[in-house]
């Protein structure tokens, strides 16, 4: 069996994590794992955040300004696409240091599954994390599985992830999106299936993180006072009509 190269996003001073997510992925020796050292946003300069994130066009585009841990936790994907183009392989998974695995007993057919999904030229992304909402039929992926075809997303705890999709989350001279803006990317042409359930999970309760601790501010305007809001508002009424009509569907683990 080849080993899938698998890159762990971990802050070298949160050592319980590492400890963790090394412990989860020794249950598989066919993982090939590269410890990543994470971008810890709160550390950054306001030269070095103005230099690697554009704040500016991401609070045009989300309409609120973005969070130091929202900027690291970019900034670090963004350093697994890099070194997945610097490699001949195909594709490879990406493990916050917080994943779980939900199943210990990986088969070498749900391997052989994921190795013809993302042996592709088409961009694409597999979700490992099933907490996503999705339009079409579930179908069968292997065994126990079923995959879907995401309309949005939550979480970037683990994902696989091809060259070409890499290629596109890195054709902005410097991001402003949020790590896990699925909808987004889905947007750009990317192919972003979720399998159902969960291959992975957050261990949020039981593992602090040092990158995500803030918290965004809870206030919202009941009319929108900008052009972008209008947008935002848009957004939101087709997606609860389309919920309503039932063509966007939600699955949760």
């Amino acid at each position: 069996m080849d080993r899938l190269k698998t890159y762990v996003i971990n802050l070298p001073k949160d050592q319980d994590r590492r400890e963790s997510i090394l412990k989860e992925t020794a249950q598989f020796p066919w993982l090939d794992i590269e410890m990543i050292e994470a971008v810890y946003g709160k550390e950054l300069s306001d030269e070095e955040k103005n230099t690697l994130f554009d704040g500016k066009k991401c609070a045009q585009y989300y309409g609120r300004v973005v969070l130091p841990g929202e900027i690291g936790c970019t900034l670090s994907h963004q350093t697994c696409y890099r070194y997945l183009l610097d490699t001949d392989l195909n594709y490879a998974l990406i493990l916050e240091d917080d994943a779980h695995f939900v199943n210990d007993k990986i088969t070498e057919q749900f391997l052989k599954s994921v190795n013809d999904l993302m042996s592709s030229s088409i961009p694409r992304i597999l979700l490992l994390h099933a907490s996503f909402e999705y339009t079409g039929e579930k179908k069968l992926f292997c065994e126990n599985y079923s995959i879907c075809s995401i309309y949005n997303a939550l979480f970037t705890t683990g994902y696989l992830i091809n060259k070409n999709a890499a290629r596109l989350l890195l054709c902005e001279e410097i991001p402003y999106w949020v790590a896990d803006d699925w909808f987004l990317f889905r947007g750009w042409g990317i192919d972003i299936y979720s399998l159902y359930p969960s291959v992975v999970v957050q261990q949020r309760d039981k593992l602090k993180s040092s990158i995500m601790e803030e918290q965004r501010d809870s206030k919202k305007r009941i009319f929108p006072h900008s052009w972008i809001e209008c947008r935002l508002a848009y957004n939101k009424i087709s997606y609860l009509l389309q919920k309503r009509i039932g063509i966007i569907k939600s699955m949760h683990r």
